[in-house]
């Protein structure tokens, strides 16, 4: 009985060893690796390496060369200020933009920029600061603009009217030979960016084909007429008057060049500041003659302004 317990408890301690054996080498076995966030860190500070006024009608900028300092950003921050303010947030930008053009500044102010890369892990330092002055006032222009009537009108036939000439006849009175040009335009707005009007020049194109030998030099008048006319009705015994305060002039020698620039500037100046109504202008000469085109004879070569403002 006894030697029958015996081999009993040896058999109890033989399982227990085993299950104790069993426990202890599932404790040794290998586990799963334990996974760690990878290190990093913020990009590098960008530089902002040049800063260019630029100006493309209608609107005045600034262009950015950008210098990327880093490989681990996501993209870019910029802040602006005027002189005496303080920075505020201009736009983001994608990771490795090297230029961007800030559209829409006020002209002849002082801009400061600074630039910062960023990542998941933060933000780089603020780069340095880089200032310039934006573009001051601008000419933009307005050419051609043709005229609607041309004609001219003759004293040795006082009755007759020129509207459908295929040229326009000026020349100062040599016996009965006396002949003015009458043109008119309708004058275009000024863009809404435009500040003010600055200047206005009347071309009139030579049409004698350099194959015309004139005398010499022509000064020519530009005035502002007075009163309507029509071109297929006027004539010299129905002609309109001129305001003689004001006008154009300018000197032509159809032998060397074949246009002439008039500077109306001033007369221009009046119909758009509502001075004088616009019902064309007049011309003069004081000396010779010449023949110019009309917009029946040659509508690319007639009567045109060129208006200039400032923007």
């Amino acid at each position: 009985m006894i030697e029958r317990l015996h081999k009993t408890n040896y058999f109890l301690c033989f399982i227990l060893f085993f299950l104790c054996l069993l426990n202890s080498c599932e404790k040794k076995s290998p586990t799963e690796p334990k996974i760690e966030e990878p290190k990093g860190s913020a990009p590098a500070i960008p530089s902002i390496m040049q800063l260019i006024p630029t100006a493309q009608e209608p609107n005045r900028g600034m262009f950015l060369m950008i210098y990327d300092a880093s490989d681990n950003e996501e993209g870019f921050d910029i802040e602006r200020k005027t002189f005496g303010g303080t920075f505020s947030h201009l736009t983001t930008l994608p990771a490795n933009t090297e230029t961007y053009v800030d559209w829409g500044v006020e002209m002849s102010t002082a801009y400061t920029y600074r630039i910062r890369a960023f990542n998941k892990f933060g933000n780089s330092n603020w780069s340095s600061e880089k200032t310039e002055t934006s573009e001051g006032p601008m000419t933009g222009h307005i050419f051609p603009v043709y005229n609607i009537a041309d004609t001219y009108v003759k004293k040795s036939n006082p009755n007759k009217n020129y509207g459908n000439e295929k040229s326009l006849y000026i020349s100062i009175e040599n016996n009965e030979n006396n002949e003015n040009i009458l043109l008119l335009f309708s004058l275009p707005n000024l863009p809404s960016h435009a500040i003010e009007f600055k200047s206005a020049y009347l071309r009139l194109c030579e049409a004698g084909g350099g194959n015309t030998i004139y005398p010499g030099l022509l000064g020519i008048y530009a005035a502002p007429i007075l009163d309507q006319w029509n071109e297929n009705s006027v004539t010299w015994n129905n002609l309109p008057g001129t305001w003689l305060s004001t006008y154009g002039y300018a000197v032509h020698d159809p032998n060397k060049k074949s246009f002439v620039d008039i500077v109306v500037s001033k007369v221009v100046l009046e119909w758009y500041s509502g001075i004088r109504p616009n019902r064309g202008f007049m011309l003069f000469c004081d000396n010779n003659y010449c023949c110019y085109y009309s917009k029946e004879g040659y509508q690319s070569g007639s009567a045109c302004l060129e208006i200039d403002y400032i923007w």
